[in-house]
């Protein structure tokens, strides 16, 4: 995990100026998205390079684990934002879009009904 979330920006922005191969997008945002200091930078970073994003729409499955690494690093009233967003700026993933939000909305309930519990363990 990277402390400094710098660091996790700069990764993200070698992919988008081609430093590193768009199969290779998937491995990158699927680990990134598990940093805890990842919710700090990330959703930011979607907004201000969206346009970048969409010039690689037609790589479906690299576009789709994309989409799905920024739901799985956020829970919360967030996902809503995030999902409008993404419906928004890459319509022809509206139906992944909506699973994957669905997916974070489930975890998100998971977690709060059972804070206390999560806490004792950790």
């Amino acid at each position: 995990n990277f402390r400094r979330t710098s660091i996790i920006v700069d990764l993200l922005d070698k992919a988008i100026d081609n430093y590193i191969k768009l199969q290779d997008w998937r491995t990158l945002f699927t680990s990134i998205s598990k940093n805890p200091e990842v919710v700090y930078v990330l959703y930011q970073w979607f907004k201000d390079n969206i346009s970048e994003i969409k010039k690689y729409e037609k790589a479906y499955l690299v576009i789709r684990d994309v989409i799905r690494s920024l739901f799985e690093a956020y829970t919360g009233n967030i996902i809503k934002d995030i999902k409008q967003f993404m419906i928004k700026n890459l319509p022809k993933y509206k139906n992944d879009i909506i699973k994957f939000s669905h997916y974070s909305e489930i975890y998100t309930n998971f977690v709060s009904k059972n804070k206390e519990d999560i806490e004792e363990i950790l």
